[in-house]
């Protein structure tokens, strides 16, 4: 989803620069990188349990015996009346409850698209700041760009350079579509 995303707003950019769309394999390694860093542990820990991997008792040292769990299930079993449920029914009745949705093309092009020039103008009038440099969007991604060509050309493209430079990236994201509304770093990193 999140690559799809980075193709969606590389297409809707080169619309608004008028030329075609082509991405090559660099840009697009970029792109799956800036994607990969998107995805949470979280994530990736729903993604195991969705696919069935589960702890089992002689996984865990710490877990109860078995005597004890059959004593303490039945114990839950009196306190919520739930004496014809079964304890593995129990743990899994939520199973098939569906926790996300799919995402249609629309959706995705909707959460890219730029805020209009009108909104980004209205929220510049309500912060009452003037950027005396009058530095844009656009200029910023070529910078980061330009950022991308020296680690590229000089070497000391680290895993932890590309991190740096996709979370960048996904701040330049973020203003674009407030826009330009202001966030402090560690509101944006503590979200990432």
């Amino acid at each position: 989803m999140h690559y799809r995303k980075e193709v969606v707003r590389r297409f809707l950019a080169d619309v608004e620069r008028q030329t075609p769309t082509t991405i090559d394999v660099l840009q697009a390694m970029w792109m799956i990188a800036k994607a990969w860093n998107l995805v949470t542990e979280k994530t990736i820990a729903n993604c195991f349990k969705k696919s069935g991997f589960k702890v089992t008792c002689e996984d865990e040292e710490d877990d109860l015996p078995v005597a004890e769990l059959a004593r303490t299930w039945q114990r839950v079993q009196e306190e919520l009346h739930l004496q014809e449920t079964d304890f593995e029914d129990f743990v899994t009745f939520d199973n098939d409850l569906a926790i996300c949705g799919e995402l249609t093309d629309a959706d995705i092009v909707t959460s890219v698209l730029p805020v209009t020039n009108a909104e980004a103008d209205e929220d510049e009038e309500e912060e009452g700041e003037i950027d005396e440099h009058n530095f844009t969007i656009k200029d910023a991604y070529n910078a980061l760009n330009t950022i991308k060509s020296v680690f590229l050309k000089k070497g000391g493209l680290t895993d932890d350079v590309v991190k740096s430079i996709t979370k960048l990236d996904c701040a330049l994201d973020v203003i674009t579509h407030t826009g330009g509304k202001q966030t402090t770093i560690n509101d944006f990193f503590s979200n990432q």
